[in-house]
């Protein structure tokens, strides 16, 4: 049991010890998807609590008297949850909330921490989002900073890493954005050489290893722990350096003036004890799953829950008139419910119905008020309160917030699914998806991994929110002798979704693709157009294009990740098109741009094209090359990609039916097997590229090329024998991404085999 810590109590100013939360992630993918949930992700639910509510409990035991909340783009909904939480009222002298709505990095926090003057000792800073889950006490971390300022009085920080059991692209604590790479002394862990690059060679200067009484070790890939110990220093160098932004950047910049300067970095590696920074979605569910599991121990939900019954009560009076909780935002703080520890690391909450036949396995939680209906088989899930699971519904290694409805039948894995959303009967829901708040999924509906759909068509930050109202009745009922309940208690009311209603402030037409969610449901996806350009595009233009081009290699920098972790390819933005980095290529995406947009005839556009080859100089492979590419790319082009267009295929079908076929027809013959066997290759490079935006609909595009006469069936089959032969012999390997393309390239190519042989 944790003991509890009186920290309401006058210490000496030298002893007090400062933890610097920064409240956010910086990286625009995240931001965006935030953005449709109004709740940042330090106040997204872990079994029934926000997640920055683990890490105060933490700091409050590891005895750290002063915690600074440097909240960003989400100050008002964080301010509510301080507000209106018992830290508040219990802490109050040691807990600060200080908003900077216009920071937009890491840097800019930390320089306008400086101007506050607030910070005059050694303090822990928390980046990456500044929620830890941790089962170590943080406060000896001082120490082991004092001891290295002892030996060094030219340290001005530690770096904190856990070390990894198991080769780290195995671990599963480990995403892409946590590489890093350290050169330190192994006897002092001074830091000589830092680096958070993908390289396959790093060059080390030989200097370093000139130096007496040095025995270097390297560092690569432990687990980042986005913590670090820091000097006042620290907030002066941001200060006087607008150039870092991030961490990385400073560490780097330090190092490389250490002859001038004179500062130093050291660090410290955990080789025991449980640590995960959650920044990205992948470990915000890994976070989830492993506090159910009681890795975090004593960071669990029903110690947590036991130290204080009334911690997330809602205050009747609240502390601001300009604090106000959303009511979206009411069942985050709602009354701690007790919680029921049970065998096979099952956690019951305050009162819950369980049908007799249905099948808890391990690793659930389930949240006040939630009703588990016959046949359901849940396992290593978190289901939050107000939620029904209807007969036969499997969900695994997935997170359910509150206020959910799932029908009957339907088969959700690795998700995540927000508040107040439906889901109708009979519905696949791949892993890596989310669904944001007042989505309806439509029967029969099946969702490919990685997709992430949205109930608004607009960004809810504006301050334009949608409210889709969920209304009750009695559709679902439970047989009572089919009941077991963790309480006493029966509930005889149960809630279903059946009807939406939408107001909008400024009454926008809200844009619903019924090809994705079913034509009874309410959606659509959310798509990056900026993640294939490598640029941290704005959603709105401007026009300072002199500001956006000065600041393109700072935006890359903090945003080379996309939401769940996971590199993402970087290629040189070139012009005002978002997906060429050729000049021939960009030429002709232009000429067929033009052509769509003005209505050109296709023989003209050929025309234009044919013009074009002697002006560039290509050769006859590069110039048929450049036009498919440039065909199956040109409904991504921001002037042609229509947010009213329901996808990617939609528009790819108005631009084939207007002008694409013909020119296909005109080059890629279909008596032409060289030419042919080009297009598909093509066709098979640009899916692969784009997986999650083209690929996923390679079925679709050969389909209409095949019943438009403009690719043989016999070559079609070919081709695809010839692909298959080379991943047989090894000569190709399916990477786990691209197993859904894969997938439906396989059904189509068993369609044509199935019409041919039935002809």
């Amino acid at each position: 049991m944790i003991e509890s810590t009186d920290i309401n109590v006058d210490y000496c100013e030298e002893e007090r010890l400062t933890c610097v939360l920064v409240l956010d992630t910086f990286n625009i993918y995240i931001n965006e998807i935030v953005s449709h949930i109004s709740l940042p992700l330090c106040l997204w639910p872990i079994n029934g609590r926000p997640l920055l509510d683990y890490t105060i409990h933490t700091l409050i035991q590891s005895n750290i008297q002063e915690i600074i909340l440097l909240a960003t783009s989400y100050s008002n909904e964080i301010c509510s949850y301080i507000m209106n939480s018992q830290w508040l009222r219990t802490y109050s002298k040691f807990i600060k909330l200080i908003p900077y709505k216009e920071a937009r990095s890491l840097g800019d926090c930390l320089r306008n921490l400086e101007k506050e003057n607030i910070i005059n000792r050694n303090f822990l800073l928390l980046y990456g989002n500044g929620t830890l889950l941790t089962s170590e006490k943080l406060n000896t971390l001082f120490s082991v900073h004092n001891e290295n300022i002892r030996r060094d009085r030219n340290c001005i920080m530690t770096l904190v890493y856990r070390q990894l059991n198991s080769n780290h692209f195995e671990h599963p604590s480990y995403t892409d954005d946590q590489h890093v790479f350290v050169l330190r002394d192994n006897n002092t862990h001074r830091v000589y050489d830092y680096s958070n690059e993908y390289l396959d060679k790093y060059q080390i200067s030989l200097d370093l290893f000139k130096q007496p009484n040095i025995t270097m070790e390297i560092l690569y890939c432990p687990l980042d722990c986005r913590l670090a110990i820091c000097s006042p220093d620290v907030l002066h160098l941001f200060q006087d350096n607008f150039d870092f932004l991030t961490i990385n950047e400073f560490v780097q910049g330090v190092l490389f003036e250490a002859k001038i300067t004179s500062h130093t970095i050291y660090s410290h590696l955990y080789e025991t004890g449980y640590f995960l920074s959650v920044h990205n979605l992948r470990l915000y569910m890994k976070g989830t799953f492993d506090i159910l599991r009681r890795w975090s121990y004593p960071l669990v939900p029903e110690i947590i829950s036991s130290m204080d019954k009334q911690l997330f009560s809602i205050v009747t009076t609240l502390v601001s008139s300009q604090i106000k909780l959303n009511d979206s935002d009411v069942s985050f703080y709602n009354i701690s419910y007790p919680i029921i520890y049970d065998k096979h690391n099952i956690y019951k909450q305050g009162d819950i119905k369980l049908d007799r036949l249905s099948n808890i396995e391990q690793d659930v939680f389930i949240g006040h008020n939630s009703q588990i209906l016959s046949g359901v088989y849940l396992r290593r899930s978190c289901i939050g309160q107000n939620c029904i699971i209807d007969k036969n519904t499997q969900i695994i290694n997935s997170i359910l917030w509150n206020h959910i409805q799932i029908g009957e039948n339907c088969i959700i894995k690795n998700s995540i699914i927000c508040n107040n959303v439906l889901i109708r009967n009979n519905v696949q829901i791949d892993k890596e998806c989310m669904l944001c708040e007042n989505v309806i999924i439509g029967t029969n509906v099946h969702l490919n991994q990685r997709m992430i759909i949205i109930a608004s068509n607009f960004i809810t930050s504006t301050g334009i929110i949608d409210e889709i109202e969920i209304i009750k009745n009695d559709d679902i009922s439970i047989s009572s002798e089919n009941v077991k309940c963790s309480n006493s208690k029966q509930r005889s009311n149960s809630t279903s979704s059946s009807e939406k209603f939408i107001n909008s402030s400024n009454e926008e037409i809200i844009v619903s693709n019924s090809d994705l969610v079913g034509i009874d449901g309410f959606g659509k996806e959310l798509i990056f157009n900026f993640v294939h350009d490598g640029q941290a595009e704005n959603f709105e233009d401007t026009d300072n294009d002199e500001d956006d081009d000065s600041d393109d290699d700072d935006k890359n920098q903090l945003n080379a990740f996309d939401a769940w972790g996971y590199r993402i390819e970087r290629r040189e933005n070139r012009g005002s098109s978002v997906i060429s980095d050729d000049d021939f290529q960009e030429e002709v995406i232009r000429t067929l741009k033009r052509a769509y947009m003005e209505n050109l005839k296709p023989n003209n556009i050929i025309d234009e094209l044919n013009i074009l080859k002697p002006t560039y100089n290509v050769s006859p492979t590069e110039f048929e090359q450049s036009i498919i590419r440039a065909i199956f790319l040109l409904p991504l082009e921001n002037q042609i990609a229509n947010p009213e267009q329901l996808n990617y295929w939609n528009t790819l079908k108005l631009t084939m039916d207007k002008i694409s076929q013909t020119i296909l027809k005109n080059y890629m013959k279909i008596t032409n097997e060289q030419a042919q066997m080009l297009l598909l290759n093509e066709i098979d490079l640009i899916c692969l590229e784009y997986i999650q935006l083209i690929g996923v609909y390679i079925a679709n595009i050969l389909m209409y090329l095949y019943d438009n006469d403009v690719i043989d069936e016999q070559l079609i089959l070919k081709w695809y024998e010839n692909k298959q032969e080379k991943i047989k012999n090894n000569q190709l390997i399916i990477k786990l991404e691209e197993e859904i393309y894969y997938d439906k390239l396989k059904q189509f190519v068993e369609w044509l085999q199935n019409a041919e042989s039935d002809v």
